[in-house]
């Protein structure tokens, strides 16, 4: 048997991990350490092997993988090529590469694919496989892939484990509530993390707890340290976090931030979706406050920076338009690239590109059986942007039953 000793070691602990599940799963007793041992090694051996703890034969690995529906082994041309994409990885997302780790994650799967039949290689699969999800399709994790993920975490390689608790850490602040994000940040010991890319996420662990003193103190020394190492995305990101968090902290301190970022952006040294977020995101900000001049220039100031993502940008962009009463200019999109989205923002687009021929009556119509309907699953500045546009169609029609119908729609959107 041609596998490490520190292999081993880890292997003995997977053994101990799946059958646990077993018996979780399955409430049989041959899942017990007791039957799962019979007439192999006594329990006190099981339970070290179990324990990641040398023992004294190493034949005992495959008997027990094998009652398992595993076997063992250990390659190490594959060994290698993990350990190299483990390190661009753990690099590219240091310095927010996404589209180099999707890239790297989709080797790591390709490669290990048809090794899930061996112990170890296995939960690298899933575990790249699951992250590779993530990245690409926005799918939450399961459950029982983060209950999976927890136990086996002291066994990954450690720039891994650090890019599992950045994983982790995400899925749970987007999709987790207030309570169940809080036992992660323990359970992954977040605040640990030298990582630069875990220190960002404790930047917003800080944010969301309202944590003042330790974001300024933390946010001071990311600073230094991503301008030393001229991380500028991650400054980037950085700024955007610091600028969200002032607006509560202190505002005096906003327009510094957006000195920063404007600085950041004048230097060419960010990618253009980059930019185009960040004008995108400061615009709907200013459309939320009613600042629809401010919005409109950082609105059209993100289409400039990216055309890959435009409806949205260009549905915010007719709504101050119309805030302003200045006629609806924006671009003619192809029905190619309209099918790209949801049904609700082709209709909204169809609205605004609505001549003067078409009569209150109808847009008003319009509105009431293909937009309010989908109101409360989208953008809630979508609910104001209508409720005007109602309003102003009702002046012309006087036909206010519709709009107590919109009210009643706002109000389940507003109590979400």
């Amino acid at each position: 048997m041609n596998i490490s000793d520190e292999r081993l070691l880890v292997i003995g602990r997977l053994i101990g991990i799946h059958r646990k599940e077993m018996l979780s799963c399955t409430k049989s007793a041959r899942w017990t350490q007791a039957e799962f041992c019979r007439d192999v090694c006594s329990e006190a051996t099981l339970s070290k092997m179990e324990a990641g703890k040398e023992v004294r034969f190493p034949e005992n690995y495959i008997i027990f993988a094998d009652k398992l529906g595993f076997k063992c082994d250990q390659i190490d041309i594959v060994d290698a090529a993990i350990e190299r994409l483990i390190n661009a990885m753990y690099t590219d997302m240091e310095y927010g590469h996404k589209d180099k780790v999707i890239v790297s994650c989709q080797k790591a799967v390709k490669l290990l694919k048809k090794l899930q039949s061996i112990l170890y290689y296995n939960e690298l699969y899933q575990i790249f496989y699951e992250m590779e999800s993530y990245l690409i399709k926005d799918r939450p994790f399961s459950h029982a892939y983060v209950s999976a993920v927890m136990k086996e975490m002291e066994i990954l390689p450690w720039k891994l484990k650090e890019l599992m608790k950045g994983f982790l850490f995400t899925n749970s602040y987007s999709h987790d509530s207030d309570k169940a994000f809080e036992k992660m940040c323990r359970q992954i010991q977040i605040q640990d993390s030298d990582y630069i890319a875990n220190q960002m996420n404790l930047l917003l662990y800080y944010m969301v707890n309202s944590n003042g003193m330790k974001f300024i103190e933390l946010s001071k020394q990311l600073e230094t340290k991503l301008i030393a190492s001229s991380n500028y995305i991650r400054l980037f990101d950085m700024y955007n976090i610091c600028l969200v968090m002032m607006s509560e902290l202190d505002k005096d301190e906003i327009s510094n931030y957006v000195d920063k970022i404007e600085n950041l952006i004048h230097k060419e040294v960010l990618p253009g979706k980059k930019i185009s977020e960040y004008y995108h995101n400061r615009g709907l900000t200013f459309y939320m406050h009613q600042e629809f001049e401010n919005a409109l220039v950082c609105l059209q100031s993100a289409l400039r920076f990216d055309e890959d993502d435009i409806l949205s940008t260009t549905l915010f962009i007719a709504g101050c338009q119309r805030r302003l009463h200045m006629p609806v200019a924006i671009m003619d999109l192809d029905e190619a690239i309209r099918k790209k989205y949801s049904r609700f923002l082709q209709s909204i687009y169809d609205y605004f590109k609505m001549g003067t021929e078409v009569s209150a009556f109808d847009k008003q119509k319009f509105i009431m059986e293909n937009i309010v309907p989908d109101l409360e699953y989208n953008e809630p500045l979508f609910n104001d942007m209508f409720r005007y546009e109602l309003n102003e169609l009702v002046a012309e029609t006087s036909q206010y039953k519709d709009t107590y119908i919109y009210d009643l729609k706002s109000r389940e959107v507003l109590n979400k």
